[in-house]
């Protein structure tokens, strides 16, 4: 039966009325939901990877889920679905397939820690650690269920600061820089996923495997800062870790393969990357970049990344951090490259016929890395 789309309805009727009308089995196979995501996503070779998941066979769960994977789901929409007994999850509608997961596999902590300002609440309904990054969600409540401001939270949402058992975080950063903080779209206009990382591959000091996490909001229209404190616990799911050290070099670059992290959240790839004496680094020049695929030819898709500057030498020490790997591959790809800039618009970028990013490979730096299953 066809879903047809009513002016009048209500969104929370909207919902009802589309679990009643969809059919759907009741038995949500990998084979299924595998679809779901290829649906959503729009990227190809998106198979299950560690375990089969563990789902409802409660029909009416099954349907929203299908609901969502159908790609459905506007931000009105997610705020409805939210409404659903236990479909109370922020990462289950975000863009990013490992939160995605951890909402699936039930790996996320659910602290559901709040604040009241007013007539506004503040909510972090959950939390995952998988020890390569540290994701948040964050929502935004009023009494009439406006916000205060007339804005998207992240629009009102200035800035934010972080302490570790009572620490500031950059006490974890290495001499010379900081931690690096995110905001990534969350699933409406009052909500998104707050998002960091420690330093461990480029002489910081490693977060602890659990710890109270102080939150401190700048947020329009108080004054004041709004505080939280949120228990931390590092997810005890299987974690890859291969440390390589492969060195290859092609002209004036050398590039090395320090680490390999494979999480069932996140894929982290740590390289150093080095010129030669006295050459000066220039990001839009000489920097390097780094494409992931699997044996099979799957690019892995980029969250986020962070670098800095090696003491005593024209280089950087990076992490790139990628969604996960949906089947472990037996081998991972990582290919080096440098973007293709105008020649006319400093910082630009060049783009193909078909709207790609234009990129120069550089063979000679390729590796490989087999994985042990």
């Amino acid at each position: 039966m066809k879903n047809h789309l009513h002016k009048k309805e209500e969104p929370m009727d909207q919902v009802i009325r589309m679990i009643r009308e969809k059919e759907v089995p009741i038995d949500l196979t990998d084979r299924v939901m595998v679809e779901i995501y290829q649906n959503k996503t729009k990227r190809r070779g998106r198979k299950k990877m560690w375990k089969k998941i563990a789902v409802s066979t409660a029909i009416a769960a099954s349907a929203v889920l299908v609901i969502v994977g159908s790609g459905f789901v506007s931000p009105t929409m997610a705020d409805s679905l939210q409404q659903v007994p236990g479909m109370k999850s922020i990462f289950a509608f975000v863009d990013d397939l490992g939160l995605r997961t951890a909402s699936e596999k039930k790996l996320a902590d659910t602290p559901n820690i709040s604040v009241v300002r007013g007539d506004t609440t503040f909510t972090v309904p959950e939390i995952i650690y998988d020890g390569t990054r540290v994701s948040l969600s964050l929502e935004r409540t009023t009494q009439d269920n406006m916000d205060e401001s007339g804005e998207k939270l992240n629009e009102d949402l200035s800035g934010y600061t972080l302490q570790i058992n009572g620490r500031d975080i950059n006490e974890y950063a290495p001499k010379y820089g900081g931690i690096s903080k995110f905001f990534h779209p969350g699933a409406s206009e009052n909500s998104v996923i707050l998002e960091f990382s420690d330093l461990r591959n480029q002489q910081g000091t490693p977060f602890p495997d659990s710890f109270m996490l102080t939150l401190s909001l700048d947020v329009k229209p108080f004054e004041d800062p709004v505080v939280m404190h949120i228990p931390v616990e590092k997810t005890k799911q299987d974690i890859i870790d291969i440390s390589p050290n492969m060195t290859k070099t092609q002209g004036i670059y050398t590039v090395t393969l320090e680490r390999v992290e494979l999480t069932p959240i996140t894929t982290n790839i740590s390289t150093r990357f080095v010129l030669p004496e006295g050459m000066k680094y220039d990001p839009l020049t000489i920097g390097m970049h780094y494409d992931v695929y699997d044996d099979e030819g799957n690019e892995l898709r980029i969250i986020s990344g962070n670098g800095r500057g090696q003491a005593n030498s024209s280089g950087m020490i990076s992490d790139l951090r990628l969604e996960p790997f949906t089947t472990l591959p037996s081998k991972i790809i990582i290919k080096p490259y440098q973007n293709i800039y105008s020649d006319t618009e400093k910082g630009k970028v060049k783009f193909d016929e078909e709207g790609n990013v234009m990129k120069a490979y550089f063979p000679e730096l390729e590796f490989e890395v087999d994985i042990e299953k």
